[in-house]
């Protein structure tokens, strides 16, 4: 029998997988390459996942005779994986540089294949021979070793996807009271959409570790299950990088960009502002001046208005307008300039002279420079999606 038959159909559609995430891995560096270091970490999780995947599926055919002195060794790169997408998360954000005492994440990983050097060093002979009978079992069993390192490998992803997630949302903070970039802001959700995903993925995973827990006497089948599982996820991730760009791209660099000293500050943390000399009667005078700035000059119709631009024009610094935003209106500069955005919709939405146009048209003339970050305000401000609002008022 051949190697490809030997593999059977499901074993074809994960190496299949595995070999377009290698491909995927390139292109996703080479198209991205503007992101700097962000793409060259998204690029090496996906060939960090590819890796592992060929090694798995040829480990359980006769073609691990052309490659059995590091057949089954991929075992350490599942250690990487979180780290790597934690640092392709910073990268991304801006959120600091690599540094050399960020390489105690590679520890887990490094003690892994340590651990491993007997297996690796072994004759290949041996290891063909106990591979085969492997394959051969019906029943294969785990050791206590494996199992926790498996379960350490999933708290281990937890962890980075939760620390991930908690930059993202921080960021996001910071971004939506510096910046009213609608596609920033869009960027910002899909991002967190994707460690959501990898979430689910690290889910999937636990799931498949109790499997393997309660019926281990099947590892072979489950773990085939799991490696199918691995080959949509990195066709998913690498696809998705490709067509929708928007989800990888260095327009997220400018939320750190955006970001003043100030700016994540929230109205209940009242205690902030106790030193600050911008009191009660100079906040809402700078309150009328604000809105009477935003009526007659309509700074909002500019899609990237940052809030240090506005403060500039009113002659004041960030940190007293974000106060004041904050106080006063009780909602983030992103919420304020998308509140008027909508109604700079909703009155263009009225004009007869506008009715052949598209929301979207309109979205973007208003300072929208996003499709779902229009309809997301656009329903949280009215309760209702532009063309449902469009038909109840014609």
């Amino acid at each position: 029998m051949t190697v490809f038959g030997e593999i059977g159909f499901l074993g074809m559609l994960t190496l299949v997988s595995a070999l377009q995430g290698l491909f995927l891995s390139a292109i996703v560096g080479f198209r991205h390459r503007e992101d700097g270091p962000a793409a060259l970490w998204l690029s090496l999780l996906i060939l960090l996942m590819s890796l592992h995947l060929i090694d798995m599926t040829l480990a359980k055919t006769s073609a691990v005779q052309y490659f059995a002195i590091v057949s089954d060794s991929s075992f350490a790169l599942l250690f990487l994986i979180g780290p790597v997408y934690y640092a392709y998360t910073r990268a991304l954000l801006g959120k600091g540089h690599f540094s050399p005492s960020d390489l105690i994440h590679l520890l887990p990983a490094l003690y892994i294949l340590w651990d491993m050097l007997p297996w690796l060093s072994i004759d290949p002979q041996f290891k063909i021979d106990w591979q085969a009978a492997q394959a051969s079992t019906a029943h294969s069993e785990i050791s206590l070793e494996t199992y926790l390192k498996l379960a350490f490998n999933i708290v281990q992803n937890l962890a980075y996807l939760s620390l991930s997630l908690k930059l993202i949302n921080s960021c996001k903070l910071d971004f939506e009271a510096a910046s009213a970039d609608g596609s920033l802001s869009e960027g910002m959700q899909q991002l967190s959409a994707l460690t959501k995903a990898f979430t689910a993925w690290v889910g999937c995973y636990l799931v498949v570790f109790i499997a393997l827990v309660v019926w281990g006497r099947f590892g072979e089948k489950i773990d085939h299950i799991w490696l199918l599982i691995n080959g949509f996820f990195i066709l998913a991730t690498g696809l998705g990088a490709l067509t929708r760009p928007a989800l990888f791209t260095s327009r997220l660099k400018a939320v750190h960009e955006a970001q003043t000293p100030t700016s994540g500050e929230d109205s209940s943390d009242h205690e902030k502002y106790m030193r600050s000399a911008l009191d009660k009667e100079k906040s809402k005078a700078l309150k009328e001046d604000f809105e009477a700035y935003m009526a007659k000059e309509k700074p909002y119709l500019e899609g990237t208005l940052r809030m240090p631009d506005v403060a500039a024009k009113l002659g004041t610094s960030p940190h007293y307008l974000s106060q004041m935003i904050n106080q006063e209106l009780n909602d983030s500069f992103l919420a304020v300039v998308n509140r008027y955005r909508v109604e700079e919709v909703i009155h263009l939405m009225r004009d007869p002279a506008r009715q052949k146009d598209t929301n979207l048209t309109l979205a973007f003339e208003a300072g929208f420079n996003n499709k779902n970050s229009f309809n997301r305000s656009f329903r949280e401000f009215t309760g209702k999606t532009p063309s449902a609002f469009r038909q109840t008022k014609a």
